[in-house]
């Protein structure tokens, strides 16, 4: 139970602050006793939290053709290349070049190597991966439903099967 927990916060500050608050939530309903099912809904409701106060957050000003050049990053397999975007959002080098540096500023992604970029932040892969353009609800709507409970970051970021 406590390595669900600790491997729930990916190492980020603040979602250890949000699954430690949600922890002694749900200790104090239930005796100060902590349970399989209490461990796991204290981590939805951390990540629940997250994906609203940061990710929608950070999400909130950027354009559809920046959405869609995430979302093309998290159909890729690790640090995506300028021309596996290209070809997945049907742009010019020079179009990809404008998002990417405008993604960089805005701190979403990063330089992960000369020609790829990569996710700042695990959550926006979780985000994208799960709010697919061939998903159905819009990502607003997804987000306040909260994520699904990972037990680990991924090591691959291979775009979901069932999307």
């Amino acid at each position: 139970m406590i390595s669900e927990a600790a491997e729930a916060t990916e190492g980020y500050p603040f979602l250890i602050q949000l699954v430690g608050y949600y922890l002694w939530m749900e200790a104090d309903k239930a005796d100060w006793t902590l349970g399989q099912n209490s461990v796991r809904t204290a981590v939805v409701a951390a990540q629940r939290r997250n994906a609203l106060v940061v990710v929608e957050s950070a999400l909130s000003d950027i354009s559809d053709k920046d959405r869609e050049f995430l979302d093309a990053m998290a159909g890729q397999d690790g640090p995506s290349t300028a021309i596996q975007i290209g070809q997945a959002i049907k742009s010019k080098p020079n179009v990809v070049s404008k998002y990417r540096n405008r993604l960089i500023a805005a701190g979403l992604i990063e330089s992960a190597g000369y020609g790829k970029v990569d996710f700042v932040v695990l959550a926006f892969v979780n985000t994208f991966e799960d709010n697919c353009q061939a998903c159905s609800g819009d990502l607003s709507a997804r987000l306040l439903r909260g994520p699904a409970v990972r037990p680990a970051p991924r090591q691959s970021r291979s775009h979901r099967a069932d999307c």
